[in-house]
């Protein structure tokens, strides 16, 4: 993975010439006025690539930060810009724009798509993407605009968009995300709530002695890593959208859909839907074989 991201930089970088290496490290120097009015390096990029854009949100999240902007005149309509302030998400930033780039052969045009990239910003430890304008899929079905089983078919058709280049790899279970992401959830609740109940002593023991060393031979791809129903988004235009790859691998299809589903239950458990709709629409895309 890491050759995979550093050759696709490289070309990245190579391609997109000085716009991307000179970005940031040029800004002007801030006036008084400048300083009052918070004007950041972000903002002076951002209207250098779009000089009528507007700043409408800044949220952070930690150790890193998410601007928003509408950009009239510009071809596309809004912008967002992923802010890194560590090295941690760094190193992320900088995995979810190999990713982009690389899906942009594929996935800029058509119903099925990820953000296009606009520039990224090696100094700056930003990137700046496409904003997409539309409803989150959870939202969607909460808003009852879509059942959970019409969002399956409809991830299940961006996945396998998003897969169509694969190449068939030994795979051994214990290196693979889902099973990753499910130890370390185990190991969280150990530690949150001390020792497990038997029942969730017994998968862990299966899980490590018997399916870590299980291997197979499948299809895997570049995929999103977290897939979840709050990074799948319907567009305004009807286009579908899948966002947030700071934790982009090299995996299957069915890795990618077994953490959508997980983080279904877990979403729909939060937000208080009934878990019985839920998980009946899960299985009515599954004998349908939609997902």
């Amino acid at each position: 993975l890491e050759r995979f991201i550093d050759e696709h930089m490289r070309v990245y970088e190579e391609t997109k010439g000085e716009k991307i290496k000179t970005a940031g490290r040029t800004q002007p120097r801030m006036s008084d006025h400048t300083k009052t009015t918070r004007v950041t390096p972000v903002d002076l990029t951002v209207k250098r690539i779009a000089p009528q854009a507007i700043k409408e949100d800044e949220k952070r999240k930690g150790d890193s930060a998410i601007h928003f902007y509408r950009t009239p005149g510009y071809e596309h309509r809004g912008l967002v810009v992923k802010q890194a302030l560590s090295a941690r998400t760094e190193e992320a930033l900088r995995l979810e724009a190999a990713a982009l780039f690389t899906l942009a052969e594929h996935m800029t045009s058509g119903r099925n798509r990820v953000p296009a990239v606009v520039l990224y910003d090696t100094e700056g430890k930003f990137i700046v993407q496409e904003r997409v304008y539309g409803t989150e899929a959870l939202q969607a079905v909460l808003n009852g605009e879509k059942t959970f089983s019409q969002v399956l078919a409809d991830t299940d058709e961006w996945l396998t968009a998003l897969s169509n280049n694969p190449s068939k790899q030994n795979v051994t279970v214990g290196t693979m995300p889902l099973y990753q992401k499910t130890i370390n959830r185990h190991d969280y609740f150990t530690q949150r709530r001390g020792q497990l109940p038997s029942k969730h002593a017994e998968v862990m023991r299966v899980l490590q002695e018997r399916w870590a060393r299980f291997q197979t031979t499948e299809p895997v791809s570049l995929i999103t890593g977290d897939f979840s129903p709050i990074h799948f988004f319907y567009a305004e235009d009807g286009k579908r959208y899948g966002i947030d790859f700071n934790a982009a691998q090299i995996g299957s299809k069915a890795e990618e859909a077994g953490l959508f589903l997980g983080n279904a239950y877990y979403h729909a458990h939060r937000t208080g839907m009934n878990l019985g709709d839920v998980r009946n629409d899960i299985a009515t895309a599954l004998e349908q074989r939609k997902f």
